[in-house]
């Protein structure tokens, strides 16, 4: 990880209503969880999420690829836009796979506490992450 660092308000909520699982979230719900938010930039190569590991943060790809690997195997890239780390965040488990950044790559990183958090108050959200969870692991 090169350096973690604060992130405008609007860059955030932007990023959030890209995505349905923070859909089901009013604005104020939404405005809770972006302040929680950083950026955290990573050179090519660097581990953003380690197999077998408990992930930190639930990732928002801004710029650059990531690839996601399981036992050496490459099994995806995902683009600017993708969304990472959603079977931590539903607290289903260890990460499933391996993610590494192909190029520079920029991150809206949500702290996977914050949003267990918020799952924990909101039922559609803990639902709507729980299925998101679930897309990523079935494929």
């Amino acid at each position: 990880m090169l350096e973690s660092q604060p992130i405008p308000m609007i860059m955030v909520k932007q990023e959030l209503e890209e995505h349905a699982i923070f859909g089901v979230l009013n604005q104020r719900e939404q405005f809770l969880l972006a302040e929680a938010c950083r950026q955290l930039k990573f050179k090519p190569g660097q581990v953003l999420i380690q197999e077998g590991e408990q992930s930190s943060f639930l990732y928002i790809i801004t710029k650059g690829n990531v690839e996601i690997r399981s036992y050496g195997k490459r099994l995806a890239v995902v683009r600017e836009g993708g969304l990472l780390g959603e079977v931590a965040a539903a607290d289903i488990g260890l990460a499933t796979a391996t993610v590494l950044a192909c190029n520079h790559v920029v991150t809206i990183c949500l702290p996977i506490k914050e949003v267990q958090a918020l799952a924990d108050t909101y039922p559609d959200f803990k639902d709507a992450l729980y299925d998101a969870a679930m897309t990523r692991l079935l494929g």
